[in-house]
């Protein structure tokens, strides 16, 4: 009987759900994370919270690339007057707008903040030996002559746990 009645023994699929609606704004209020936990995430993590040597600053670029002997030295004249300039008072960033040939022109030379190890090694060398606030001599690199102005430097460290602590929270 069955097996030729089947199709008035059908039920249709059924499914039960239960769902809750949860502001998670307000769940991260009420939620604490013991600092345990915390300190125990920044102690596995460490190596995120190192921070490398790294100088914030700003460059006028003569370039040199494909030019010849007489105009390199064209250029290096140009470059020193401007580095007289820089040194005596002229402001870095005006300069670095009139005469940059890099694309940093338009934001006064600014080239943010650099890490060693990312620039060419005459860059480098000249950009991290400078104080802050102090201006380089002509640097010489494969793309052309530099101006370096150092805005400010940071010497490779790790961040606390205090400094961290507020950025690991909602991760936990």
């Amino acid at each position: 009987y069955f097996e030729k009645n089947k199709a008035r023994y059908v039920v249709p699929e059924r499914r039960v759900v239960r769902f809750a609606r949860m502001d998670l704004d307000q769940l991260r209020q009420r939620v604490t994370v013991p600092d345990q936990n915390l300190r125990a995430y920044y102690d596995e993590h460490i190596q995120q919270y190192r921070l490398p040597n790294r100088v914030h600053a700003s460059h006028i670029l003569f370039k040199t690339i494909g030019k010849t002997d007489a105009e390199v030295e064209e250029i290096r004249k140009k470059a020193e007057d401007v580095l007289k300039k820089a040194k005596h008072g002229g402001k870095f960033e005006e300069l670095a707008k009139q005469y940059s040939e890099d694309t940093t022109k338009d934001k006064g030379g600014d080239l943010g903040w650099i890490l060693q190890g990312q620039t060419v090694p005459e860059f480098e060398k000249a950009a991290f030996s400078l104080a802050p606030g102090s201006i380089s001599d002509l640097v010489h690199t494969q793309y052309g002559l530099h101006i370096i102005k150092v805005i400010e430097h940071e010497n490779a460290r790790t961040q606390s746990f205090e400094e961290v602590r507020a950025s690991i929270l909602p991760a936990l």
